[in-house]
């Protein structure tokens, strides 16, 4: 769930154990953990980068795209922005990140998005400012709820400090049970 409210009372409800967001919980019947971090970059067409001397004048003058999926990621992109001096002159809304993307490579406007080691953006040319910047993640659950067998599993996997992920699971009876399907069902 992009929507931190809607998450939380997802959760608050029981219709989910647990989830995950990029804002702690302010609720005191809410109990959370850090869990990681990721880094976001902006990213314009290349030919429009190098035209411009200073990234803070580019995100100043060209059309700046985002997304209306989660506005905690954007106060957080527009308070880094601001601290950075940049206020854009123009923006685009858009509920599809691929089409900013698409945008972005024919050289029409400058976006955000979560930096992917592991990806080569083709005609895209990513960037920072001063410092990257960081948006941490964080599991949240409830209290009350901490004996659930989803919540003890959590904790244990937060508290385990994996480096790696486990290519398979080993208890799918586990899951079996968690999902309450019936033996009906089952061989």
């Amino acid at each position: 769930q992009a929507n931190h409210g809607v998450l939380v009372e997802s959760i608050e409800k029981g219709n989910i154990d647990w989830g995950i967001s990029i804002q702690k919980p302010k609720r005191q019947s809410l109990d959370y953990a850090q869990i990681g971090s990721f880094e976001v970059v902006f990213c314009c067409a290349q030919e429009l980068y190098e035209r411009f001397i200073d990234p803070v004048d580019l995100l100043n003058n060209i059309p700046f795209g985002e997304t209306n999926w989660d506005r905690t990621l954007n106060n957080a992109i527009y308070k880094y922005l601001r601290r950075n001096a940049v206020i854009p002159r123009e923006k685009i809304l858009s509920d599809h990140g691929g089409f900013l993307q698409k945008l972005c490579a024919r050289g029409r406007c400058v976006t955000y998005l979560a930096k992917n080691p592991l990806k080569e953006y083709e005609g895209l040319k990513t960037f920072t400012l001063d410092e990257p910047l960081k948006v941490t993640l964080y599991a949240i659950w409830k209290k009350s709820d901490e004996g659930l067998i989803s919540i003890l599993k959590l904790k244990e996997l937060i508290q385990s400090n994996l480096t790696s992920l486990p290519h398979r699971y080993e208890d799918v009876d586990l899951q079996i049970e968690i999902s309450e399907v019936s033996d009906d069902l089952l061989k």
